[in-house]
């Protein structure tokens, strides 16, 4: 099975006219630890993340500032018919939209 892993990265400034503005991850397991996401803009889902098909762990992780332009959902993190979603010690602060999951099998958020 595929599996990324991302520790000690900032995402700034990125853009995407879909989904996914710093990050979009299909049918990839995935970890993120460490790591800082600012600034970074879609036109439609997950302004910072879009995470479809894949389990998303984030550990220790900053979101800011993240725009989305869609008219519904304005989510920084969106995860669609992931296998699981588990966010630790974590922060969102001004972004235009939070966490949104769609058909996700296991979401687990603490301490964030």
């Amino acid at each position: 099975p595929n599996f990324l892993e991302i520790d000690g990265v900032e995402f700034r400034t990125n853009a995407a006219t879909q989904g996914g503005g710093a990050l979009a991850i299909t049918d990839t397991g995935t970890s993120i630890r460490d790591s800082h996401f600012e600034a970074n803009q879609a036109g439609e889902r997950g302004s910072a993340i879009l995470a479809i098909s894949a389990s998303l762990l984030v550990e220790r992780t900053s979101f800011a500032a993240n725009v989305n332009q869609a008219v519904v959902d304005r989510s920084a993190v969106r995860v669609e018919s992931a296998s699981g979603y588990t966010m630790h010690n974590s922060t969102l602060h001004q972004n235009n939209g939070g966490i949104t999951v769609a058909g996700s099998g296991f979401v687990q958020i603490r301490s964030s």
